[in-house]
């Protein structure tokens, strides 16, 4: 399934924990997987339920099939703003 930043964006852009998002595409075991990095608002962890909050959010608008598989998410540390 094709999927494109802004419809990632979107979704995560909903999420109050976090401020700014980016995504790449990276060639992953003869496919393609998501990474998503984030810049999330102080005194915020990306505890394993922010990830999964996150994840939920790409699929729950079918996003993509099965985020688990395709979506990676790591916090930005270093910043050029």
């Amino acid at each position: 399934m094709r999927i494109g930043t802004a419809e990632i964006y979107r979704k995560v852009e909903q999420i109050d924990a976090v401020l700014e998002s980016i995504a790449i595409g990276e060639s992953w075991a003869d496919d393609v997987r998501v990474v998503l990095f984030v810049v999330l608002r102080k005194d915020t962890t990306l505890s394993d339920h922010l990830v999964a909050e996150i994840r939920t959010h790409i699929v729950a608008f079918r996003v993509v099939c099965d985020a688990r598989a395709f979506v990676e998410v790591l916090r930005l540390k270093c910043r050029t703003k």
